[in-house]
């Protein structure tokens, strides 16, 4: 699965929970997330606050968990979507 079919996947999930498609900012969290990246990496990369960065992966994980009916975590979140 590469980061295309990933964000693909991922905004489906999110819209079937929110009624809202994946924005910038999440697509760039996942994007470097599936990178191996660290949030600060992503942060510098983004050039958004590691914070902000931080925020939106919780929620995003938190989503998600919903979505898949298991605890998604950034450490986990590669594995499970490759399953």
């Amino acid at each position: 699965m590469d980061v295309t079919e990933v964000l693909q996947l991922a905004d489906h999930l999110v819209f079937q929970q929110t009624e809202k498609h994946l924005d910038d900012s999440q697509q760039t969290v996942i994007k470097g997330v599936w990178e191996g990246k660290t949030y600060d990496q992503i942060a510098d990369l983004s050039h958004l606050s590691e914070r902000y960065v931080r925020d939106i992966g919780y929620k995003l994980w938190q989503i998600l968990s919903e979505a898949l009916g298991e605890d998604i975590k950034k450490n986990n979140f590669r594995s499970t979507f490759e399953r």
